[in-house]
């Protein structure tokens, strides 16, 4: 099966195509090394899709988060590429903590968190930043001296529990955004 297919499954809000392509055959593991590095696993266009049933389904049966896509690279820049860095790198914060309860990430991965953390600012009325606060602690215990950007808000004033729209959303003219912040 090609990347397409399997990441075409995962681009629809739900997993039940996904499912289907998995329960025939499709590997949660596949690997396609010409594919752009953000579609080279399923887990990785879960990520980037923003497909949290999918991602869930996807880790229940076998995905492995360790997958590195770049494995030619060595030094600094080894396991820069895998589904955690693509977590962080996209800032779908939500996903990331989950990540290292299936595998023990490489020192490389935790640098580049650290990094992309201590260079992103962020908008503390956001729904996703007490998943980025929960990342920080997570790395505080890693790298004591992480220093993350300090929240700010950015962008128009925000209702308290006011969903974000995120780019798929605007690609699809929703009218509200599908980012939510979760229930108090």
């Amino acid at each position: 099966m090609t990347e397409n297919v399997v990441c075409t499954a995962i681009d629809d809000r739900k997993s039940d195509k996904l499912e289907l392509l998995v329960e025939f055959g499709a590997d949660p593991n596949a690997f396609w090394k010409d594919a752009h590095v953000v579609q080279r696993s399923p887990l990785v266009c879960s990520v980037l899709f923003q497909n949290f049933e999918a991602f869930e389904y996807l880790l229940k049966n076998g995905a492995d988060p360790s997958i590195n896509f770049v494995p030619e690279v060595l030094g600094k820049y080894e396991y820069q590429d895998t589904a955690f860095t693509s977590a962080i790198g996209y800032k779908v914060y939500p996903m990331t903590p989950e990540l290292p309860k299936h595998h023990e990430l490489h020192p490389s991965e935790i640098k580049y968190a650290a990094t992309r953390l201590e260079k992103s600012p962020y908008d503390r009325a956001h729904p996703w930043s007490y998943h980025r606060d929960e990342i920080h602690k997570w790395l505080l215990q890693r790298v004591p001296d992480c220093k993350p950007a300090q929240a700010g808000v950015g962008g128009k004033s925000r209702e308290k529990n006011e969903c974000y729209f995120s780019a798929r959303d605007r690609r699809e003219r929703l009218k509200i955004g599908t980012m939510c912040p979760p229930p108090e």
